[in-house]
C-alpha cells in the first residue's frame, strides 16, 4: 500500500525568516521589535487570503506590480521593495534536519511530495537546488496552479496532480500553519502540525509512519 507524505516547504523544508530580509533592507527603521513587527505586517499582510502577497503566491501579481503595491501601501521606496523581493531566493536554503527526516521517510518506502504557497519567481531556484529537488517525487507550487492554501481548490488539485488518496492511512500533510491543515483534514487526509524536525519525526514514529 503506497503511502505519501505531503510537505509544506517554507519554514518546514527551507528556511523562511523574512524578518531577517526586512531588517537587512530597512536598517534603522526596524531598530525596535515593535517597529520590525509593524513593517512585517505592512509588507506581508500576514500572508492572508486576498492580500497582495497572497496574490503573488497565486501567480496573479508579478514582482514589479507587487513592489508598486508595497510602495503605495507603506511608503517604502519601490526600489527597496523590489530589492527585497529579488533577494528572497538566496535566503531559501534547505533545513538539514528536515532533509534528513524526509530521506528517512523515503528509505522507509514512502512517497514524498510538496504542497507549497510559492511565487513563480522562486520556483525555478528551488527546483534547481539538488538538496531540495532530491527530497521529492513531485509537488505542487501555488504560483504554477493559480491557487493557494488554505483554499480548498489547491488540495483538490494536489490530489489529482500527485495521485493522492484521501485516506488518513495513506496520506499525511505536514505544515507549520494550522490554518493550512484544516482543509486537508476536511478532505480526509491525516495532518501533522510542524514545529521542528525532531518533533515531527517523533510524531511520525508514534503514528507508525517510520
Amino acid at each position: 500500500m503506497r503511502r505519501t507524505l505531503v510537505w509544506d516547504v517554507g519554514s518546514v523544508v527551507i528556511r523562511w525568516e523574512p524578518e531577517i530580509l526586512v531588517r537587512a533592507k530597512l536598517g534603522d527603521r526596524t531598530a525596535s521589535p515593535a517597529a520590525l513587527a509593524d513593517w512585517m505586517g505592512r509588507i506581508f499582510q500576514d500572508f492572508a487570503l486576498g492580500s497582495d502577497w497572497s496574490l503573488y503566491d497565486r501567480g496573479e501579481l508579478g514582482q514589479e506590480e507587487l513592489a508598486g503595491r508595497i510602495h503605495a501601501r507603506t511608503g517604502l521606496p519601490r526600489r527597496t521593495a523590489l530589492d527585497l523581493l529579488w533577494d528572497i531566493p538566496s535566503h531559501l536554503t534547505v533545513l538539514a534536519d528536515t532533509v534528513r527526516l524526509i530521506h528517512r521517510a523515503r528509505r522507509a518506502g514512502h512517497r514524498t511530495v510538496y504542497l507549497s504557497n510559492m511565487p513563480v519567481p522562486y520556483t525555478d531556484s528551488l527546483l534547481s537546488d539538488p538538496d531540495f529537488a532530491g527530497c521529492f517525487d513531485d509537488g505542487v507550487f501555488s504560483g504554477l496552479v493559480k491557487a493557494v492554501k488554505p483554499e480548498p481548490e489547491i488540495y483538490r488539485i494536489a490530489e489529482e496532480t500527485l495521485d493522492l488518496v484521501p485516506d488518513p492511512d495513506r496520506t499525511v500533510f505536514i505544515d507549520d500553519r494550522p490554518v493550512n491543515l484544516a482543509p486537508a483534514t476536511d478532505r480526509g487526509w491525516d495532518t501533522l502540525h510542524f514545529v521542528d524536525a525532531a518533533g515531527c519525526e517523533a510524531e511520525l514514529e508514534r503514528r507508525g509512519w517510520l
